[in-house]
């Protein structure tokens, strides 16, 4: 990525760059973040809901991105992906 070589600035989502936030790799310049309310959709028969590699995969996505759902929530409100 461009951004990381000092060459482009990025726009992206958080759920990409936040491990660099915390590494220092990348800045953030501004304290603001937006959402146009788009998200990723886990989309599959609901009669294979609960099937172990649906549900493994599932809960892996949730663990994976917990703690930036819960902090776009606090600064946007719910958005993106949730359990049943």
């Amino acid at each position: 990525m461009a951004a990381l070589t000092d060459q482009a600035a990025a726009i992206l989502t958080q759920n990409l760059y936040s491990a660099l936030l915390a590494k220092g790799q990348l800045i953030k310049p501004f304290d603001i973040v937006g959402s146009d309310g788009d998200g990723y959709w886990l989309v599959h028969l609901e009669s294979r809901r609960n099937t172990p590699k649906i549900k493994v995969f599932r809960d892996w996505v949730l663990a994976q991105t917990a703690d930036i759902r819960a902090q776009e929530a606090r600064q946007t409100g719910p958005v993106g992906l949730a359990a049943r």
